[in-house]
Parts: structure tokens; C-alpha cells; sequence
């Protein structure tokens, strides 16, 4: 599990390299259709499961200027 900050893409190129023409069927206008958003997210900190404990981390470094 990851938490951290989402923003949304705007560049047109990422969403066009991130589409799938199957996504039509969701997305009627395409790569161009308003609800069709991609999202990025900076993770900050983290916490996995391993041998039945929780693990916690934080990520020592984000360049992400908000």
C-alpha cells in the first residue's frame, strides 16, 4: 500500500501512450474523451505485509514541487 500524492495528467502525449483502442468501449470520444484521465502518483510512504507483520517505510526523497 502506498501513500502519497496524485495529480492529474494533463500531457496529451502521456495519455496517447497510455491508451488502448479497447478503451472505447469505456471512453466513446477516445484519448480525447473528457472522462478518460490519467493519473501520477508520488508516493511518500509505504507499508507491506510480510511473514504476518506490517511493515511501515518512508521514502527519504520526493522531487515533486506541489
Amino acid at each position: 500500500m502506498l501513500r502519497g500524492i496524485i495529480k492529474i495528467v494533463e500531457d496529451p502525449n502521456v495519455k496517447k501512450a497510455l491508451w488502448h483502442d479497447y478503451w472505447v468501449m469505456y471512453y466513446p470520444q477516445g484519448v480525447d474523451d473528457p472522462e478518460y484521465t490519467v493519473l501520477s502518483l508520488y508516493p511518500v510512504e509505504g507499508r507491506y505485509y510480510q511473514n504476518l507483520q506490517s511493515v511501515a517505510f518512508t521514502l527519504k526523497e520526493n522531487k515533486l514541487k506541489v
